[in-house]
């Protein structure tokens, strides 16, 4: 008896882009709450080591390092409120923009993937559904401004335990002044460094997430993986170009870029941890995804 074959033809998406000026909202509003955070320690503090220069190089007074000490757990009290409560609210805007934006850019990406479908035509084209916020959906965005708002608040958790260390031992070991204001602007730096990477970082994964679940919502079960040259140290398994057949013994594909993937059942990600999970979810990934609709024609 011959066996008949089923013919599939396979419909993809543009990949789903995210927003660089949403990034830049972002960035900048991080740093403002940075520049707000060092600033206040530098004028707090200065005063201190300015007033006992002569005994913190000289005599290591004890005075000192515990009026420091006091300082610091007092500065870090009111910045550990204020960056849970401004974290929250900025985490809570960015989510709100990248939901409004993902929904523009999926449900158009949608009726540009099936442009002179007779279907679709007839139906009057995909409705804008994103509007409509699903329970599922809902979790997703809690979700992320949960994970927002941790991050932003163990930032000055972060810098106080940093500098108060530093401050400490440049104290106590008679280091000198010069020392407390290097060690004060060097975490300053790492602190803006850090902040601008969660701001890149968490944008990028909060758009790939409500995209996710757009598709999902819309009934799309498999997406292609893309890799974005916009990294500084891409990961090598994810912009490897996938061959359409191979896959190594347990079923992963020989390379990430251009492998289409079940939604219900995410790729490993990860080579040596194993991990699983879609582009955007490990640190610093820049990748896409497009949606990819196949049909039977037999």
């Amino acid at each position: 008896m011959q066996k008949i074959m089923k013919q599939r033809n396979i419909i993809k998406g543009k990949p789903l882009n995210f927003n660089v000026g949403l990034q830049k909202w972002y960035v900048k509003e991080l740093l403002k709450l940075v520049d707000d955070l060092t600033s206040e320690v530098y004028e707090e503090i200065k005063p201190l080591y300015k007033e006992y220069k002569e005994q913190i190089e000289f005599t290591q007074d004890a005075s000192i390092s515990s009026q420091t000490r006091i300082k610091l757990n007092s500065l870090r009290e009111l910045f550990e409120k204020k960056f849970k409560d401004r974290g929250k609210a900025f985490a809570e805007r960015m989510v709100r923009k990248t939901n409004r934006y993902a929904n523009n850019t999926f449900w158009r990406m949608m009726n540009n993937m099936f442009k002179g479908q007779e279907e679709v035509k007839k139906a009057g084209g995909f409705l804008m559904k994103g509007s409509v916020i699903t329970p599922e959906k809902e979790e997703v965005m809690k979700a992320l401004i949960y994970e927002n708002t941790s991050l932003i608040t163990n930032i000055q958790t972060r810098y106080f335990e940093q500098i108060t260390g530093a401050v400490m031992r440049s104290i106590t070991s008679g280091l000198g002044v010069t020392h407390i204001e290097e060690e004060l602007n060097k975490y300053k730096g790492m602190t803006k460094r850090r902040a601008r990477n969660i701001a890149l970082d968490q944008t990028r994964k909060a758009y790939n997430d409500i995209n996710y679940r757009n598709m999902q919502d819309a009934g799309i079960r498999k997406a292609e993986w893309v890799h974005s040259g916009g990294s500084q140290k891409p990961r090598t398994y994810h912009m490897t170009k996938w061959d359409g057949v191979s896959g190594l013994k347990d079923g992963k594909p020989n390379g990430l870029n251009g492998f289409i993937f079940s939604l219900d059942n995410l790729p490993v990600i990860d080579l040596k941890t194993g991990d699983r999970g879609k582009p955007g979810d490990l640190p610093y990934c820049h990748c896409r995804m497009a949606a990819v609709v196949e049909f039977d024609l037999s």
